[in-house]
């Protein structure tokens, strides 16, 4: 779960594409509630990596850059 201030990481259960498309709503609705969204692309990528929770970071490293 996400701190009080943020949000409940992702539900890699169900309908994942569903789920995504939800999360995805709140976590840019944080982004702009908390004005992270105002801070840079570096800090907002950190964000999401952060609340999308262990299952979500771990398929993020399985991405090369």
């Amino acid at each position: 779960m996400g701190d009080k201030r943020g949000v409940s990481p992702m539900r890699m259960t169900g309908n994942v594409a569903e789920n995504w498309k939800i999360w995805k709503d709140r976590f840019e609705n944080y982004l702009n509630a908390s004005e992270v969204g105002k801070k840079d692309e570096e800090v907002q990528c950190a964000q999401l990596l952060h609340y999308i929770g262990k299952e979500g970071f771990k398929i993020y490293r399985t991405y090369s850059s």
